[in-house]
């Protein structure tokens, strides 16, 4: 994971309890906005009904950037952190770590804002019970449940919160430098402190309002020469075979450790293992582009010249994985995508040396680097 990462998103309420998901990531492939969307059922027993990806206006934050996050010092930090408009970074390129750690956040904390400030004062006031007591009911089968068995659907609570003139839309801004800025907003009358540093709400159907915030907090910017512990680790261990005859390589099986902290969407981690692995085979393998006369560079290259793996190169029914479990102090998502490339190619490599009795240093590992080592 790096840092300086900007993130905006909001959540909309409307009143027969239709869940609206507006977002600033971009969808590359890694399963973002199907993940956002399911992060709403945290706060709304299902996920969000409408989904905007890609979102790019988010004046009600009216929020603006100075400099690059990277190039920022302390004295520039202190001095435009007092602009309570004003943050290190507003956004970030996508990426799997974005969707799973840092889009996320936006996500949880703009659901948080409407479920304690809309939600929760709604159904207490439908069941009659004070707001402490609806701190005990959970989202089961899509209804919102006392541990009594009394229970309200969403549409219900949505109607209410409406006409009690409760947050029905939290639109914020989060920024990220290997931990997350905090500020003071006051919501309804009530002072919160909160992991962001840009909010905007809407009570009942009202237009969007600015909650000025305070006693902001940044990371130093002297943070991002320090070392970190939410990185993904993996490991790899595969079995190959070498036709010393013809120099070919076969990949037989391979098995993964992978720490990718709390589990968001299983199928999408399994995608992106299988994906980034098939990758470290062709990188391996089978890539390669020759420089100058005769390379890529001359426009008559096509697939039929570079050579990518396929389902039969890559052990696709001799693969496994076993994920680390999280502890209660990392139980967080991480991204993971491209980084079961790192051990997987060296793998490989090692494989295919203690087959032939040779180190091949230059990837890829061609039938002909092969036959010309044993040679």
């Amino acid at each position: 994971m790096s840092s300086n990462e900007g993130v905006a998103a909001s959540v909309s309420l409307s009143p027969d309890g239709k869940v609206k998901l507006r977002h600033i990531a971009v969808e590359i492939g890694t399963g973002t906005i199907s993940t956002q969307a399911m992060m709403c059922a945290r706060w709304f027993g299902k996920p969000a009904d409408e989904i905007e990806s890609a979102a790019l206006d988010w004046e009600p934050l009216e929020m603006f950037v100075t400099l690059n996050p990277f190039v920022v010092d302390r004295e520039h930090q202190e001095e435009m952190k007092q602009d309570p408009r004003w943050t290190p970074a507003f956004a970030s390129a996508s990426s799997a770590t974005n969707s799973a750690f840092y889009f996320t956040h936006g996500t949880i904390e703009a659901g948080r804002l409407i479920h304690e400030y809309g939600i929760v004062p709604a159904a207490a006031s439908l069941w009659g019970v004070s707001e402490d007591a609806v701190a005990d009911a959970r989202w089961q089968d899509g209804s919102f449940a006392l541990p009594d068995g009394r229970s309200l659907t969403l549409p219900d609570i949505a109607a209410k919160a409406h006409d009690m003139q409760g947050v029905t839309g939290a639109m914020v801004h989060a920024f990220d430098r290997w931990g997350w800025a905090e500020a003071d907003f006051e919501i309804l009358g009530e002072t919160t402190r909160r992991p962001l540093d840009g909010v905007a709400i809407q009570t009942g159907a009202q237009d969007w309002t600015r909650i000025e915030r305070s006693n902001v907090f940044y990371m130093d910017p002297q943070a991002d020469n320090s070392s970190w512990s939410r990185f993904s680790v993996a490991s790899a261990l595969v079995e190959v075979s070498v036709n010393r005859g013809t120099g070919e390589t076969k990949l037989l099986s391979h098995h993964s450790s992978l720490d990718c902290g709390r589990i968001l969407v299983p199928e999408f981690v399994s995608g992106q293992l299988q994906g980034g692995i098939a990758m470290s085979v062709g990188h391996a393998l089978y890539e390669g582009l020759p420089l100058y006369e005769g390379g890529p560079g001359q426009g008559d290259w096509n697939f039929n010249r570079y050579r990518l793996p396929r389902g039969k190169d890559v052990a696709v029914w001799k693969q496994t994985v076993n994920y680390l479990p999280t502890t209660e102090e990392e139980n967080f998502p991480k991204g993971i995508a491209e980084v079961v490339q790192n051990p997987t190619v060296p793998a490989i490599a090692n494989a295919v040396a203690d087959a032939v009795g040779h180190w091949i240093r230059d990837l890829p590992i061609t039938p002909e680097k092969i036959k010309e080592v044993l040679s």
